[in-house]
């Protein structure tokens, strides 16, 4: 993040969902009806122009094949992840890096049901709550806000402090943030999600291979993201191998380990006119039980 802004990278992910959001309903891969609330400058005539997005998709692809399809594949896998802990009892979640993720106002599964603990930079956090207050006259009972810049001392007892109990079945979901983080920070947050939850919770990510972090990747795709990263100001930090994950997660808490690719992905949900639909083969996703034997 460049000093005290919001996050690009979060207005960016909200605006793939929200060109999402203007294909047909029996089309879209994922629903995020709030996605274009956190829109600003040239992104809102770009979501309100179905012409103007095919040739801004058209360029993203030129770039980095597949990127802007794989943004609604890796929250469709999050939310049917979410189904899943609901029908095993799940009773609180805690989204790290949230950025404008808008699921505790458009699950209805999870309202008044399930505790939403957004963990955020302050600036990205504090434009949020702005924009959510312009579209609703309340905001959620069951979410709560954590400001906290990750990588910083104290996370664990913000959390706390802001009511997590460590002896309810949640569910951390980390979309579009490990990448972010340096690997020893990567590291230290798995552990410490392991050592609070209880048995029965999970995590959900999603991460991209080695050599993404310094540019060594050989991938066209992968060479440009990084690239683009930079210019943003949200450089990448940590990939890491689908082989090496496994023995990684189980070395520091966790069980069950699942990997999905994004173009898994995109066999299982893109169906009719989105079956052809070209996703990047960088990205895979994961899901893994906290082990606590």
């Amino acid at each position: 993040m460049e000093g005290n802004s919001p996050s690009k990278t979060a207005e960016l992910m909200a605006g793939f969902r929200a060109m999402e959001m203007l294909r047909p309903r029996e089309d879209r891969v994922c629903e995020d009806p709030f996605a274009e609330h956190f829109l600003t400058g040239a992104w809102v005539s770009l979501v309100k122009s179905p012409f103007r997005t095919r040739v801004y998709q058209w360029i993203t692809h030129l770039i980095n094949p597949g990127a802007h399809n794989t943004v609604p594949a890796r929250v469709r896998y999050i939310d049917e992840h979410i189904k899943t802990c609901l029908q095993n009892g799940l009773e609180q979640m805690v989204i790290l890096g949230a950025g404008y993720d808008s699921r505790a106002c458009r699950l209805d599964e999870l309202k008044n049901k399930v505790t939403v603990f957004e963990v955020d930079h302050p600036a990205t956090q504090e434009q949020k709550k702005k924009v959510l207050e312009t579209v609703f006259e309340t905001l959620p009972e069951n979410l709560a806000f954590v400001p906290y810049q990750l990588g910083d001392e104290g996370f664990e007892q913000q959390l706390f402090e802001k009511g997590y109990n460590e002896n309810k079945t949640s569910l951390f979901i980390l979309e579009g943030l490990i990448m972010y983080l340096d690997p020893e920070t990567v590291k230290k947050l798995f552990s410490l999600i392991s050592r609070i939850s209880c048995l029965g919770s999970s995590v959900v990510f999603d991460f991209l291979p080695a050599g993404i972090e310094d540019g060594s990747i050989n991938s066209r795709g992968g060479k440009n993201m990084n690239k683009w990263a930079l210019k943003k100001g949200e450089p990448f930090k940590f990939g890491i191998d689908k082989k090496t994950l496994p023995d990684f997660l189980s070395s520091i808490g966790f069980k069950e380990i699942s990997i999905t690719t994004a173009q898994q992905c995109r066999d299982i949900y893109f169906k009719g006119r989105s079956s052809n639909r070209p996703v990047s083969p960088l990205f895979s996703f994961a899901n893994a039980e906290v082990d606590k034997s």
